[in-house]
């Protein structure tokens, strides 16, 4: 399992364990599974998918960041387009979360955790 966090400027959009993602980036999708090697880079649009739980939860993309280390995935998405939760329902986004994206956008680009 990995822990996996997806942010937009709107809120929370995931947070929780996880055992495999598929992201779209700049260059094509790629997928993660716990102990990937670590990988910064781009989102590109498409489909973000998190199997969590024995469900999965999907995300419309558009851009964004992502940074992986072997046991975190955090992605930092600049919006969201429709987000499904693994029982089709549409996701509740938590309030106060920007200021968490903006901690966590800076730090992605000084390099550092924001945990």
């Amino acid at each position: 399992m990995m822990e996996v966090e997806i942010l937009s400027p709107e809120g929370i959009v995931f947070r929780g364990q996880a055992e495999s993602a598929v992201l779209p980036t700049a260059d094509g999708y790629v997928g993660i599974l716990p102990g990937h090697a670590r990988l910064a880079g781009r989102l590109g649009p498409g489909t973000l998918r998190v199997r969590a739980g024995g469900g999965v939860e999907t995300v419309e993309v558009e851009n964004g960041i992502v940074r992986v280390r072997p046991d975190k995935v955090t992605v930092l998405l600049t919006g969201v387009g429709e987000h499904t939760e693994k029982d089709g329902r549409r996701a509740h986004r938590g309030q106060g979360a920007q200021k968490e994206w903006r901690r966590n956008v800076a730090g992605a680009r000084r390099g550092q955790s924001a945990g």
